[in-house]
This record gives C-alpha cells, sequence and structure tokens, in this order.
C-alpha cells in the first residue's frame, strides 16, 4: 500500500527515487516503485491491482479511518491531553459517538469532537468544587507548563535558551526519542491503580527543573531576549487573597 514514495526534491535537484532527507513539503511518488498487486486492507476490503501510489494510498488512510477503533483511541488520546489522564469508558463511549457523527452525519469532524470533549460533564464537573474526583484533571506537559507560565507573566521572547530548559524536563520539542512520543498513553502512576502518561517524565530531576525554569522567568534570567511584564500582580500585591486567587487562575 505504502510504496514507491520519497522525500520531497530539494530547491534545484533532480527528483528521483531515493531522494535525500528533506522534510519541506510532501512525499512525492514514484509510480515505477509502487507495488501494483492486490492487497487486503483491515475490515476484509480488498483492493484491486493496477492502481498508482497516490490511488492506493488515499484507499488505503480512508480504509483506516473507516476502522471502528479509531473512534475510541482518538477520543481517549484526545481526552486524556485536554481534559483528563483517567476518563471513564462512558466520556470515552460519548466522544467516540460525536466522532462517528457530528450530529449531521459526518464522520471525524474535529471541531465537534473538541467540543464534545471540553463541554462533557465529566470535563465540566471541575466547575464545582463538590463534584471534583480524586482521579480527575493531569499533569501538565513540560511544554505546555511552560507557555502556560510564558503567556500569564506577558512575555515576549525570541525562544532563546528556551529549547535547554524543556530538554532537562526531557521534553525538548521535536526531539521525542521515539515515534510514539514522549510518553505513552498508558503509563500507570506507580503505587496506583491511575493512569499518569506525563508522570513517564517527571521524577526527581525534572521536578527541580520546573522549580528552575519558574525561578529564571521570575527573576529575568531566562535569556536577554525573554522579558515578562507582571504589573498586573504587583497592582494585587496589597490584597494578598486576590493575588493569590489571580495566580490560582
Amino acid at each position: 500500500m505504502f510504496t514507491g514514495w520519497t522525500y520531497p526534491t530539494k530547491s534545484g535537484a533532480t527528483a528521483r527515487f531515493g531522494n535525500p532527507e528533506y522534510y519541506v513539503g510532501p512525499m512525492i511518488p514514484f509510480d515505477n516503485h509502487h507495488d501494483t498487486g492486490t492487497k487486503l486492507l483491515l475490515n476484509g476490503a480488498t483492493l484491486g491491482s493496477g492502481g498508482t501510489s497516490q490511488v492506493d494510498l488515499t484507499a488505503a488512510l480512508q480504509n483506516i479511518f473507516l476502522h471502528p477503533n479509531v473512534g475510541p483511541f482518538i477520543a481517549k488520546q484526545l481526552i486524556q491531553h485536554l481534559v483528563t489522564s483517567n476518563p471513564s469508558p462512558e466520556y470515552v463511549a460519548r466522544i467516540t459517538g460525536a466522532f462517528n457523527d457530528n450530529g449531521s452525519g459526518v464522520r471525524g469532524d474535529l471541531k465537534a469532537v473538541i467540543n464534545a470533549i471540553l463541554m462533557d460533564p465529566e470535563a465540566r464537573r471541575g466547575d464545582d468544587v463538590a463534584q471534583v474526583q480524586p482521579s480527575d484533571g493531569k499533569l501538565k506537559e513540560p511544554v505546555l507548563f511552560m507557555t502556560n507560565l510564558l503567556r500569564t507573566m506577558n512575555a515576549t521572547s525570541d525562544g532563546a535558551n528556551l529549547d535547554s530548559y524543556a530538554s532537562d524536563m526531557k521534553e525538548e520539542p521535536f526531539e521525542s526519542p521515539t515515534v510514539f512520543n514522549f510518553y505513552p498513553p498508558d503509563n500507570g502512576i506507580p503505587g496506583t491503580t491511575l493512569l499518569g502518561p506525563e508522570f513517564r517524565i517527571f521524577n526527581s530531576t525534572t521536578a527541580i527543573s520546573r522549580v528552575n525554569f519558574v525561578n529564571d522567568l521570575v527573576y529575568g534570567s531566562i535569556s536577554s531576549t525573554t522579558t515578562t511584564d507582571i504589573s498586573t500582580y504587583v497592582g494585587l500585591a496589597p490584597n494578598p487573597g486576590a493575588l493569590v486567587d489571580s495566580l490560582a487562575t
């Protein structure tokens, strides 16, 4: 199904099968290197012989997209990234329903899926302290932890040194150690029955790295090109309760 593709062609070079590594633009097909035989796909589907690289690729992706496991797989992982590491089976089922049908007969409408995830009763029960469950929530992954603080402190930055801080927290952007991301979705928290994907890269060392990042950001030592504006918080300083509430938000 997936044979016959190579890297895009570098500017000024001649396209050939086996182009050198180059990541600017989509891969390109060479049909004379594509297996044109009959293919047996998921769900018992068969694709006839003679297809081009592009035709067969499109058919294969569509076949995967229609597999019944795709909805639950995507639903659970998106919930884990956006809301909680331990969604109930019912929560996953509701989001799977939104993936399978957005209400207008459309499958795979991610706008509808994200809306369903964030507005689900299980996601919103944190709005009422009395409804919060011990297993709710998730550990914020390092890059989101950093960008959250930068935005909160109205920072301006050209990014200098930020990758080093992320690397110290074991999540340097674009440098995942495997194709399976920086941590697996089924990572369990030791000593519990709870899932905690982000906890795979959270330990005594990376915890200190988080503290160091906060300290350096507050005291302006990230780099000369990263500055913050905490005037809003300074204005609240005479009222400790209001300051804490603002920081908590």
